[in-house]
């Protein structure tokens, strides 16, 4: 590599930040950079000379609890496993004298050992790979073999595997360790259920009796045992920063890991916009900073480096600082995965999950979140708002508002927010020319105050969502939601950000339950109201034979092809409005009645004047009509 004096200085031999050095450690000498690389064993980094965020001062914090069960969640890619394997090498009794100083000696725990160091024999689960019945008790009769081959235990063959774990529990001193406990939500067949009752129940027995200790790592809190003394880390205000990397952290290691140090101006550069790209997460209301996810960090310090390595003498000779950074970050968004396909699909194909999303772009306020789930609570994610809420504060998709003394949620992150969308559009199959094509549906919208052509995308949409969910009585609303959403964001075009303006299900009357109009979009302090409606296949009276619901989407799609004057001519039969026998009869229902009760209402909220009410209409499940009800004159 060569140097250049514009961004580059030779890396000096001692750590800038002399202060941070007890905290930052590695077995590599400080004249060489810090050996960065991901790993879930703290064996294997101690021991290979990689770089050591020093956390274990919290080791003797939680000792000081007393507690025999701890429980400590964050979101996917936190460190979790990593300080799992750092507390299961500490309390090992294996690795008692040289080795405990080999592996802690420099780290500061090491320097204040507690009383309970090297004292328990260890178990470690990872329900990730324990995700059957099968898969559980193989697990539990390799650890009996293991302690019947030390001599430890006698291993009894006329007794079951559980009562002879049981058995184990009841004699030994344990620190048991379970990584990604809450797994078990994934798969709660009741043969498997009922392994981990006895496993729980085992387990809390041990340690309300026998000296055992147990510490769970997950996602999100769910019901396992009734541990007596269980305490739950995740919003400890003294335990805010356990997981994770703060922004001094981040910044020690752009100091130190790169073999030549980038120039201030430079690194200043970067961290701006790391900032700006990931603001933090809050896990607790008082939090002080932003936390930043370490698999994060530590994927946008390789890249850096990696370009690093593709340095032009000429190009950096010529160019200014900002091209210079611009070069330094020309690398694909960080793969990384917040969310499994589960967790992602439960929150970004739900209308209540985008609704929550949405508002949480300019910030959402609710009265607390959900300390605990069950199986039960889990699947009622799409029907109930707190409890969606709370999953997906569990799961990284929404965090605190910093500095907030009441329940604030906000996105935590662009990385999040991108995510999130890049899973929606993959429902549609939208490519950057659709997104580019719907700009100018909005802009019609906004400057001539016409929905038809944005109408005419949403029925394309419609055709792609009812394909994925055929039986969705929300496509029609969803798919506004998303259009308007989503609109604005590619990765091919950056300049096209997340716009959050829109509000659904608008309550125009909090005092009369039924008054929700379907959407609201807000364009410059103004409000443009979408109120839909829906007449179904089955309603309508057709001459073709509606046999099944290849035929019926087939007859559907024919009405696309129909003019205005003949889609409103068409007679219906509709149980819940009788007296309506056709598909204009509907439409001038829906207008005369129903708007002017919600247009009357929407004057009265003083916050913004309504700038346009519209009607659509969906007829079949693809063809929408739409109708301009109020323009107001006086907002152009």
């Amino acid at each position: 590599m060569i140097l250049f004096n514009k961004i580059f200085r030779p890396l000096p031999i001692y750590f800038r930040h002399p202060h941070y050095s007890s905290r930052f450690l590695t077995n590599a000498p400080p004249s060489k950079p810090l050996k960065i690389f991901p790993t879930g064993s703290f064996v294997d980094l101690r021991q290979n000379g990689g770089y050591y965020l020093d956390k274990t001062h919290f080791i003797s914090e939680i000792e000081n609890l007393n507690s025999s069960a701890i429980l400590s969640l964050r979101p996917h890619w936190f460190g979790k496993s990593l300080f799992l394997s750092t507390l299961s090498s500490y309390y090992d009794i294996d690795y008692k004298g040289k080795k405990f100083e080999q592996l802690f000696g420099d780290l500061y725990i090491g320097k204040n050992p507690t009383p309970l160091a090297s004292s328990f024999d260890v178990l470690y689960f990872d329900f990730s790979e324990l995700r059957d019945r099968t898969a559980l008790i193989t697990k539990l009769r390799n650890i009996m073999t293991w302690f019947k081959e030390r001599s430890y235990f006698k291993y009894s063959n006329k007794i079951s595997y559980f009562e002879n774990f049981s058995n184990l529990m009841r004699n030994y001193k344990f620190y048991v360790f379970i990584n990604n406990y809450d797994t078990i939500v994934n798969n709660p067949t009741p043969d498997y259920q009922e392994v981990l009752e006895q496993f729980y129940s085992d387990l809390s027995y041990a340690c309300d009796n026998c000296g055992t200790r147990v510490f769970q790592t997950g996602v999100i809190p769910v019901a396992t045992a009734d541990f007596n003394n269980l305490i739950d880390l995740t919003q400890k205000i003294k335990f805010w920063d356990m997981y994770g990397f703060k922004e001094s952290e981040f910044e020690f290691l752009l100091n130190n890991a790169l073999d030549y140090e980038l120039s201030t101006d430079v690194k200043k550069g970067i961290m701006k916009w790391f900032k700006k790209i990931n603001y933090g997460y809050f896990f607790h209301r008082y939090q002080i900073e932003g936390i930043f996810n370490p698999a994060h960090v530590l994927y946008y310090l390789k890249k850096i480096i990696e370009q690093m390595k593709f340095i032009d003498e000429a190009f950096y000779n010529s160019q200014e600082t900002s091209v210079i950074i611009k070069a330094l970050l020309d690398f694909p968004s960080d793969p990384y995965t917040l969310l499994s396909e589960l967790e992602s699909n439960l929150i970004i194909n739900n209308p209540l999950g985008k609704s929550i999303f949405m508002e949480a772009s300019s910030k959402i306020e609710t009265e607390g979140i959900e300390q605990q789930f069950n199986h039960i609570n889990i699947n009622k994610l799409t029907t109930d708002r707190n409890t969606l809420l709370s999953f997906m504060f569990y799961n990284g998709a929404l965090t605190y508002q910093s500095n907030s003394l009441q329940y604030k949620f906000q996105i935590p992150n662009n990385v999040v927010k991108k995510k999130f969308i890049a899973k929606a559009l993959e429902n549609y199959n939208w490519k950057e020319k659709d997104l580019i094509f719907v700009q100018k549906c909005l802009q019609n919208l906004k400057e001539n105050n016409d929905i038809e052509t944005l109408c005419q995308f949403v029925e394309k949409a419609l055709y792609k969502l009812l394909k994925i969910n055929e039986s969705n009585e929300e496509a029609l609303s969803q798919a506004f939601i998303d259009t308007l959403i989503f609109s604005f964001y590619t990765d091919i075009r950056p300049e096209f950000t997340f716009h959050a303006d829109i509000q659904p299900e608008f309550w125009v009357n909090y005092n009369v339950n039924e008054k929700i109009i379907e959407l609201v979009k807000i364009s410059d302090g103004e409000r443009i109201a979408i109120e839909c409606d829906n007449i179904k296949m089955e309603c309508i009276n057709l001459s073709e034979v509606q046999e099944n619901m290849q035929e019926t989407t087939k007859i559907s799609l024919s009405l696309l092809e129909k003019s205005e004057d003949e889609i409103l001519k068409l007679e219906i039969n509709d149980p819940k409005r009788p007296n309506l026998k056709t598909v204009g009869e509907v439409l001038e229902w829906k207008i005369k009645k129903q708007s002017k009760e919600y247009l009357e209402l929407l004057k009265k909220q003083d916050d913004k004047s309504v700038k346009c009410l519209f009607i659509v209409l969906r007829v079949g499940s693809h063809r929408l009509i739409s109708r301009k009800v109020h323009f107001d004159n006086k907002s152009n």
